[in-house]
């Protein structure tokens, strides 16, 4: 399964895709996120943090554990990837970053 989130106001400006959940042999769902992308003319507005957010929220909701690869390009460095993803919770762990699912509280 794959989610798109889409962040839109004049056309296409943000899109993350999470290739989606997988049963790991211990028992708990991961989800790749394979990328978060603004194009450059909508950056530094804080578009991405909110994508990514989104994305977060439905992982914790669905108490699913996000990891990702860094890429460098377009602007980011490797350091500087890493540190923005470390302030969405993701973790440096066996050569990904790595965010376990926080716990929500359910309605009731």
């Amino acid at each position: 399964m794959q989610k798109r989130y889409v962040a839109d106001g004049r056309g296409w400006i943000a899109l993350t895709l999470c290739q989606g959940a997988i049963r790991g042999d211990s028992g708990a769902s991961h989800a790749y996120l394979e990328e978060v992308y603004v194009f450059p003319v909508h950056r530094r507005r804080g578009i991405a943090s909110r994508l990514l957010r989104r994305v977060t929220a439905d992982a914790d909701r669905e108490d699913v554990a996000l990891y990702l690869d860094i890429v460098p390009g377009d602007g980011m460095d490797a350091d500087q990837l890493r540190d923005w993803y470390g302030r969405h919770g993701f973790v440096s762990r066996t050569g990904h970053m790595w965010r376990a699912p926080r716990q929500t509280e359910q309605p009731g």
